[in-house]
């Protein structure tokens, strides 16, 4: 069983640079990946246990040419049951992560 949580932010940044912004940083190596499903994101592994997928909302999604309302990009944090105490030392380093790489309005998506 996993344990989610995200964040939905904006930036100027197509997916790409701000990819390259947070690699840059050198704490999470990001990667692009593309799925049907999905579409384009990035995706890390900070720690055993831990996945970390940031989804860029204006493009079409699960399939269909619709595009997702609200912010551009959408994070999602999960984590192995059982491991829910890393989300006090994941949500300070995400935030710091992409507030300082051009994410603004950066805030949490109830929805999940």
């Amino acid at each position: 069983m996993t344990y989610a949580w995200a964040y939905e932010f904006d930036s100027a940044l197509p997916l790409v640079e701000l990819q390259a912004k947070l690699n840059a940083i050198g704490t999470w190596l990001w990667t692009a990946r593309e799925k049907d499903w999905y579409g384009e994101y990035l995706i890390c592994r900070p720690a055993d246990g831990v996945r970390v997928r940031i989804h860029d909302r204006s493009q079409p999604f699960f399939g269909s040419m619709e595009r997702e309302a609200g912010p551009q990009y959408k994070c999602q944090l999960d984590v192995n049951s059982g491991e829910q105490a890393v989300r006090q030392t994941l949500d300070p380093i995400f935030k710091a992560m992409v507030e300082g790489r051009g994410a603004n309005r950066l805030s949490r998506n109830r929805g999940l």
